[in-house]
């Protein structure tokens, strides 16, 4: 909860940042989109899991949400999805990495 709170003022500015923008990452795997707690208040129930696309650690509107900034910026951003991309191994695709090659040598 203290985490929450330090990073609200953060999460409330989602303003485009002015510069060119490339939002590679992965979908088609169960990931946690929402957590159902019973009706108490301080939560501290066990909730149920809604499960729901994205790359099994962000969901896909959270790694969708740069796409916001299309039409906010004169940069261009550019959203590409990797089916089966896992979070923490996206690195290690090669499809992935031969996309940032692309981008770093301006192809």
């Amino acid at each position: 909860w203290e985490m929450r709170k330090d990073s609200l003022p953060y999460a409330m500015n989602f303003s485009a940042p002015g510069v060119e923008i490339y939002c590679l990452y992965g979908t088609g795997i169960d990931t946690v989109e929402n957590l159902n707690y019973e009706k108490t208040y301080d939560l501290s129930g066990k909730p149920t899991l809604v499960m729901g696309d994205g790359d099994g650690t962000v969901n896909r509107r959270s790694l969708e949400a740069c796409q916001y900034w299309n039409g906010q910026q004169k940069q261009p951003v550019h959203l590409q999805e990797f089916p089966g991309a896992d979070h923490m191994q996206i690195l290690a695709n090669l499809a992935v990495m031969d996309r940032i090659v692309k981008v770093l040598l301006f192809e």
